[in-house]
Parts: structure tokens; C-alpha cells; sequence
């Protein structure tokens, strides 16, 4: 008896389909190299888009008048401001302020709702800068080009009015605190010319 052979026909069968299977598996190794690519890809991009925005303000052309609460008072109208840095001249011992002050709100958006609102808008008689300050791992927003509305308008004008009447007032205190200066140097001479009278009586006595 003779054993049957195999016929050539199978045996290259079963060669193709396992061609065919390890090329499929191939494909779809390839296939998760790539979707794992992307989201990788795809991870980082929203990383970077989580960058935080700025917080703190440059507030430019300041007048030596406004004070640290002027403006805590102005920009806590766009959100909670956490700090205001005014710094003073030198020389001056503390009584007269640069022309700049950093104003620092607990939110980056609220920092850019008020350089929508006071970027060139008036402070005490003149027109004030307003522009980011950028901290390490902060990225500047795009610029607004939203025009101001009526409402905007009206709030400058009422700024406006404020800072005319603070003025106003500011003029009186110092009318007053003159008044006070003079009269008590008339006094002080007074108390001069009495002291010469006494000195005279007793010199003749």
C-alpha cells in the first residue's frame, strides 16, 4: 500500500490565507498606531487650548490723584479685583504716584472685559492705556473689536462726572486745609507780636 499525497493545490492554499491573515493583522496594528497618534495629537492641542488667560493690567497715563481705591472702585466693576499695585515716585516720600498701576482680577476673562470697556477711556481728565501683563504659562486673547455700545457710553460719562466731582472736592479740601495754614500763621504772629509787647514792658521796667 502506498500512502495518497497531498495535492499541491491545498497546500498553496493554506499558504495564501495565512498571507492573508498576518496582513490583516498588520493592518490593523497599523490602524491603532494611528488612532492612538491622534489622540495623543488631539490631548496635546487641548492641552495647549487650556492655557490660562492673563489676569493682571498695565493701566497707563495715570494722574498723581488717583488712588489705589479710585481704581479698585472702577475695574471691581467687570469682576472682583484681587489687587491693585500703585506704585509711588521716587523722591517724593511717598506723596505722588508714578503714572501706571497693575490691577490684578481673580479671573482672566474679567481682565478682558475691562480692557473691552477702559482701554482708552478717561480717568481723572485723561485718556488711560489698558493692556495685559503676561506671567509665565499665560497667552495673550485676541483682540476685541467690539465698538463700545450705548450703555458703554453712558457708564464713561458717568466715570467722567465722578472723577469731575472727586476733583471738585479734592480742590475744596485743599481751599480748606489753606484757610486753616494761613490762620494759623496769623496766629502764630499774634503770639509773636505779644511776646515783643511783654519784652518791651518788662525792659522798661
Amino acid at each position: 500500500w502506498t500512502m495518497p499525497r497531498r495535492s499541491r493545490s491545498g497546500s498553496s492554499a493554506s499558504a495564501k490565507s495565512d498571507s492573508s491573515s498576518s496582513s490583516a493583522s498588520s493592518s490593523d496594528e497599523s490602524s491603532a498606531a494611528g488612532s492612538s497618534s491622534s489622540s495623543s495629537s488631539s490631548s496635546r492641542s487641548r492641552s495647549r487650548s487650556r492655557t490660562p488667560p492673563p489676569k493682571t493690567l498695565h493701566v497707563g497715563n495715570l494722574t498723581p490723584h488717583v488712588t489705589k481705591e479710585h481704581l479698585m472702585e472702577i475695574f471691581g466693576e467687570y469682576g472682583k479685583v484681587k489687587k491693585v499695585d500703585r506704585p509711588m515716585a521716587k523722591g517724593t516720600e511717598g506723596h505722588s504716584a508714578k503714572e501706571y498701576a497693575l490691577v490684578e482680577f481673580e479671573r482672566g476673562e474679567d481682565a478682558d472685559n475691562a480692557i473691552a470697556h477702559m482701554a482708552n477711556g478717561w480717568i481723572d481728565g485723561k485718556i488711560i492705556t489698558c493692556e495685559h501683563v503676561l506671567k509665565p504659562g499665560e497667552v495673550k486673547p485676541e483682540p476685541q473689536r467690539e465698538q463700545p455700545g450705548r450703555a458703554d457710553k453712558a457708564r464713561i460719562e458717568r466715570e467722567r462726572e465722578r472723577d469731575r466731582m472727586e476733583r471738585e472736592r479734592q480742590r475744596d479740601r485743599d481751599r480748606v486745609r489753606a484757610r486753616e495754614r494761613d490762620r494759623e500763621r496769623e496766629r502764630e504772629r499774634e503770639r509773636e507780636r505779644e511776646r515783643e509787647r511783654e519784652k518791651r514792658m518788662r525792659e522798661r521796667d
